[in-house]
């Protein structure tokens, strides 16, 4: 009877804990948020923290604007670049199964109808692509050409047309030295991951990286999608989702906080590939950044542990999703608005980890 008693007070101990952390994070993600939530671009906002095993979620304003339906952990948003953290975990997959080495060329690698027919480019490497050291311009040479919305910009860009831009590229420079950031080189991974795999990319990604997570609400998204949440521009008038015709594994993916909290959690636990895939394997031009396999991370000095981060957008939605893997505590915040919620990402995670 007395055991009993004391597993009861324990338990009834441990209850009132997580109900006064779970207050205390409330009251915090209310302060972090509160100057992005007056707003004036304001619609919804979804915060998720994990600290260990615990999750909490913090949720803010509406997810449609033709019904009353409040964001939630489950509410989908698209994620924009975060996409490329799940194309770099394939590769690591594929990587550590012998598949593929990070010094391969592209063109040594991929099927012959998605190589770069310039022989200026035989020497692109798959860490080159990875760490965006590839030397390839922001935007093909031939996006600006096809018919565009603006709003969508990826709609009309379609798979003949980036085959037509690997056809007919012509590098101005050989020096790779330099870090430059471009959909580009995530677009060309998934045809490494295609041609290794021999099925899509976006199937690939979907069976080998999303399915032993669990990811019940995190997909590619190809055509329009009432359930995910209404998008909104920097004034907080409706606006419309992107649609990608191609370059789907560079920005496509739709996710929510209940699942990319399981992703950083993962991120911890899971050495292969989830682990290794944050593991720096380049600098880039911040002395501070190093670039790992999708994710960047973030060296505050040699005795503070790394923040390993990256940021999505699209239009109407914005994604920030940042951890400690050292303390086991991370941050994701997605909104429906096309203002940035990266700021309330930041200034929570530094408080949870109690940085100085």
């Amino acid at each position: 009877m007395k055991y009993c008693l004391l597993l009861l007070i324990i338990f009834m101990q441990t209850k009132v804990m997580a109900q006064k952390k779970t207050i205390s994070l409330q009251q915090l993600c209310n302060d972090m948020s509160a100057t992005y939530r007056t707003d004036k671009g304001f619609v919804g906002i979804a915060i998720g923290i994990i600290d260990g095993d615990s999750c909490y979620f913090v949720n803010y304003g509406n997810a449609q604007d033709s019904i009353e339906k409040k964001i939630s952990q489950y509410t989908k948003f698209q994620i924009g670049s975060v996409t490329k953290v799940f194309t770099g975990i394939a590769i690591t997959k594929l990587v550590d199964e012998g598949k593929l080495t990070l010094d391969d060329t592209y063109n040594s690698v991929v099927d012959a109808k998605y190589a770069f027919k310039s022989e200026l480019c035989d020497n692109i490497t798959i860490k080159q692509l990875l760490t965006h050291h590839s030397n390839l311009p922001k935007i093909p040479f031939n996006f600006n050409q096809k018919k565009r919305n603006e709003l969508d910009p990826f709609a009309y860009y379609l798979e003949a047309d980036l085959l037509q831009f690997l056809a007919l590229y012509q590098p101005i420079s050989h020096d790779r030295i330099e870090f430059q950031y471009t959909n580009i080189n995530y677009a060309l991974l998934g045809y490494v991951i295609a041609s290794i795999a021999h099925t899509t990319a976006m199937q690939y990604i979907m069976s080998e990286i999303i399915s032993p997570l669990a990811l019940q609400n995190t997909a590619f998204q190809l055509h329009a999608d009432t359930t995910v949440a209404a998008p909104h521009s920097y004034n907080g008038s409706p606006t419309n989702l992107w649609n990608f015709a191609s370059m789907h594994t560079s920005g496509a993916m739709y996710s929510t906080t209940d699942d990319l909290l399981k992703l950083l959690s993962a991120s911890w636990s899971i050495d292969i590939p989830y682990q290794k895939a944050w593991q720096p394997i380049s600098t880039t031009n911040i002395k501070e950044v190093r670039y790992a396999s999708g994710w960047q991370t973030y060296f505050r000095g040699k005795r503070e542990a790394p923040i390993v981060t990256h940021s999505g957008a699209t239009e109407g939605h914005r994604c920030y999703i940042g951890f400690v893997p050292a303390s086991k505590k991370g941050i994701v915040v997605l909104s429906n608005s096309s203002n940035s919620p990266d700021q309330v990402g930041i200034d929570i995670l530094g408080v949870i980890c109690e940085f100085k």
